[in-house]
């Protein structure tokens, strides 16, 4: 995480444990803008509500894990900010980010080529496929065509903002992170993130889907909620979306991060 601080970036301590700190940190100095993956965000925010606690910022900018439009919410509503998502890569560096239309995410064409590959047409104006990129400024190192292993969406229309760059209408999610249908075929994460989003009574929740094809739902339910309801729906909604695999709706009370990132869909199947 960094933090603009006296016009000055410092990087913060964002080890698994630390959020704790790191909020005290945050608490104690003047901080206008935030930029951090979602799920170290939706942490600190558990930690405010749990003491009572409220910050509000300038700007927070999220990087690094798909950022959903409840998480989106959440978050503004927490800080009092507007929420702006960048999509980047270690190897390639921030390859596109959103204007405050947030239309779209504009491609920094200046400094990165991004392709498709297996590009397949999803609407009128929209190509989905995996994403290649070069890297225009890495003289010594090059990055040519390098497969990300992100699924996007690119978008051949004009942002109303006015800036003439190309246009990346979403980040999918990561082709290991699909979940696969037992004829091989895939189903979008954020499909199934997006209208599991929308029930009332979960707070949060991760999709893994299982060696033998299976989807488990782990949930953490929102306080009073009833849970037979909240399974039940999330079974209705995800059914006729998941072409016959089986789904298990487990409840908990926290959901574990695994490395660095939080997988918010995550499938164990071989590819």
């Amino acid at each position: 995480m960094a933090r603009l601080f006296r016009k000055e970036v410092r990087l913060l301590d964002m080890r698994p444990g630390t959020n704790t700190q790191l909020l005290k940190e945050i608490m104690e100095s003047r901080i206008n803008v935030l930029l951090a993956q979602p799920s170290t965000l939706l942490a600190i925010i558990k930690i405010m509500e749990e003491n009572g606690l409220s910050l509000s910022l300038k700007t927070v900018i999220t990087t690094g894990e798909n950022l959903t439009p409840a998480m989106r919410k959440r978050i503004q509503d927490t800080f009092h900010c507007e929420v702006y998502d960048q999509y980047s890569t270690v190897e390639l560096g921030n390859i596109a980010w959103e204007c405050p239309t947030h239309t779209a995410y504009h491609i920094n064409a200046d400094s990165v080529v991004l392709e498709l590959k297996n590009p397949r047409r999803v609407g009128r104006s929209t190509v989905e496929g995996e994403a290649l990129g070069t890297c225009l400024y890495r003289h010594a190192t090059p990055v040519i065509r390098y497969l990300t292993g992100d699924v996007v969406r690119q978008r051949n229309d004009e942002c109303p903002c006015g800036r003439g760059l190309p246009l990346l209408e979403s980040v999918e999610g990561r082709l290991v992170d699909f979940i696969v249908a037992k004829d091989g075929s895939f189903i979008s994460p954020y499909v199934l993130a997006t209208v599991l989003q929308n029930i009332v009574g979960i707070k949060q929740f991760k999709i893994v889907q299982r060696r033998d094809y299976a989807i488990e739902v782990q949930t953490i339910a929102a306080d009073k909620a009833d849970l037979e309801k909240v399974a039940l729906a999330i079974e209705s909604t995800l059914t006729p979306l998941t072409r016959g695999l089986q789904i298990k709706v487990l409840f908990t009370d926290s959901i574990e991060v695994k490395g660095a990132k939080f997988r918010l869909v995550e499938s164990q199947v071989p590819k």
